[in-house]
């Protein structure tokens, strides 16, 4: 017989209800890479080739999406001994970051500008024009010096003035302003009469007293001359009266005040004030870094590392052909490579400690003009850069592959 089924119920059970298709996408996470920003921070920045450094090996996945890639151990240097020394037009130190924030100098001891982009030391002893009498410590100990006329005379001296001098003040600048290449310039300020802050000026002054009493040759009356000039031969003098009227029968006593003035000022190098301002001027001029080496850390072909990662997030970004990156050659002109361990630079001032009479200095220790900054060096990729890169793994110059 046939039976005929009409009673269906699709409800039954939940059969007939309408379902969601739940879809889950298993992700599993791809190194792309340290993004870092030196926004404090000093850097020695390198102008380089990129390209000679980072080796590709394509990836057999479509789009590349595995490709590899190699950073080569590489060293780079700058200095006069170097045969293959980076040209300084390819390299450029910049400070100004981390001295703006406050970082790399005692605040206590030096100055920075930021609007000017100068640190400036404090004023230091640099050294004194010193008036050494000899030794007077035995009873009636004596001093000859020249007459105006020429003549040798004999005077008793107090033995309290048997030392003075007029001291010399100078100031450490760094200058980083407008500096496009290389570093900036190192170069000392120096004056006898400083305006700012003075360490260990205790004993700043800005004349000598030379008393010189009892003239023995009582048959003349003297008049005591010093020469202001420095260098042999050279003539110029200048002299004081007595402390009363010259007499041919009493013992001359002197007080001779001598003046910066009276050296011939700091401005005139032919004079002993100016020649040791200049000399002091002209031991400190050149830049900061004169010298240096950075090594790169090589970085093997892995389609998992962080470089092959960061390397392809470039060059299949949207928009990254347009913008002329290819899988081979990723990097843009002007993109930057840091190198994560720094380097310290330390700038060393000892000042010049002097004591004479009451006039002495405080004791003045030296101290960092630039303490333990650390630098960072990054790599500045430049297309065709005349930086020579040498493989530290095989002693060979790379170039573009």
């Amino acid at each position: 017989s046939l039976t005929v089924q009409n009673a269906f119920n699709f409800l039954v059970d939940a059969a007939g209800e309408v379902r969601n298709l739940i879809v889950r996408l298993e992700e599993k996470d791809r190194n792309t890479g340290n993004f870092v920003q030196l926004q404090h921070a000093a850097s020695l920045k390198i102008q380089v080739d990129m390209r000679k450094m980072i080796n590709f090996q394509g990836g057999s996945e479509v789009d590349g999406l595995d490709d590899a890639y190699e950073l080569r151990p590489c060293r780079l240097a700058h200095g006069d001994n170097e045969a293959n020394s980076v040209p300084k037009q390819n390299w450029v130190l910049s400070l100004a970051p981390a001295l703006a924030n406050g970082n790399g100098f005692d605040a206590t001891k030096a100055t920075y500008d930021a609007a000017t982009k100068k640190l400036s030391s404090h004023f230091v002893p640099v050294g004194a024009v010193i008036v050494d009498l000899p030794d007077l410590s035995a009873a009636g100990g004596s001093v000859s010096i020249k007459t105006a006329g020429g003549e040798d005379a004999t005077f008793q001296v107090g033995a309290g003035n048997s030392k003075f001098g007029l001291s010399l003040f100078g100031k450490l600048e760094y200058d980083e302003a407008n500096v496009t290449q290389g570093s900036g310039a190192l170069t000392v300020d120096a004056t006898f009469d400083p305006v700012g802050s003075v360490i260990g000026g205790a004993g700043r002054h800005d004349q000598l007293t030379v008393s010189i009493l009892n003239m023995e040759n009582f048959t003349k009356a003297q008049a005591i001359t010093i020469n202001p000039n420095h260098g042999a031969g050279e003539t110029g003098t200048i002299s004081n009266a007595n402390m009363a009227a010259p007499s041919a029968t009493d013992a001359d006593d002197f007080d001779l005040v001598v003046t910066l003035a009276d050296l011939g000022g700091e401005d005139d190098a032919t004079t002993v004030g100016g020649s040791m301002v200049s000399a002091i001027e002209a031991s400190v001029s050149g830049q900061l870094l004169t010298a240096w080496e950075v090594t790169v850390g090589k970085i093997g072909s892995s389609a998992g590392s962080e470089l092959s990662g960061f390397l392809r997030s470039l060059a299949h970004a949207d928009g990254a052909a347009a913008a002329g990156r290819t899988a081979e050659h990723p990097l843009l002109e002007g993109e930057t490579f840091i190198i994560r361990k720094t380097a310290d630079i330390t700038v060393n001032l000892q000042p010049f400690n002097y004591s004479f009479g009451a006039a002495a200095s405080a004791e003045v220790s030296a101290f960092d003009f630039i303490h333990q900054l650390p630098v960072h060096a990054v790599l500045e990729h430049k297309k065709d850069s005349t930086t020579k890169v040498l493989d530290t793994e095989t002693s060979q110059l790379l170039n573009v592959v």
